[in-house]
């Protein structure tokens, strides 16, 4: 509880509260399992927002970490391909790359990402729903306020 105290602002966690902070993430990612309509679930545009947060406030190694959590623990949970793993770890790294130039760039560098290995898996079936649970979770994403991002990066 200690990272979490008051007063704790301004100093940097350290890498095992990051990682333990993003398994409890990916935890409660894989309990909104079931919650979504046909092309759209909550698990979905929950965990690209969480890789889009990650991506922003970490760059490439955190963006491409929390993909790859983000992708493992729901994978544990639930019949999902391995290849969601990778699939989130390359968006998040593609994304957290063009951090420096800001918010949007996070945006078009993740969905560019979640594009590039829809068709590399040459599921066009599923296309329809990873681009609008992408859009979802940018919309939100974009729609953050900075006051908020600020406190998330401290």
């Amino acid at each position: 509880m200690a990272p979490f105290a008051r007063g704790t602002s301004g100093r940097t966690l350290p890498g095992e509260t990051v990682f333990c902070f993003l398994v409890l993430l990916a935890g409660v990612i894989a309990g909104t399992g079931g919650l979504g309509n046909e092309l759209v679930t909550l698990r979905g545009v929950v965990s690209r927002l969480v890789i889009l947060l990650g991506a922003l406030v970490g760059g490439a190694g955190v963006g491409a970490a929390t993909g790859a959590v983000v992708g493992v623990i729901p994978g544990l949970a639930f019949v999902v391909a391995p290849v969601i793993i990778g699939a989130y770890s390359f968006a998040g790294f593609l994304a957290g790359a063009v951090r420096s130039f800001g918010k949007l760039a996070v945006a078009v560098g993740f969905l560019m990402g979640n594009i590039i290995l829809t068709i590399y898996m040459s599921n066009f079936n599923d296309i329809h729903g990873v681009l609008l649970e992408t859009a979802l979770a940018t919309a939100v994403f974009l729609l953050i306020p900075a006051s908020l991002q600020d406190k998330i990066k401290d």
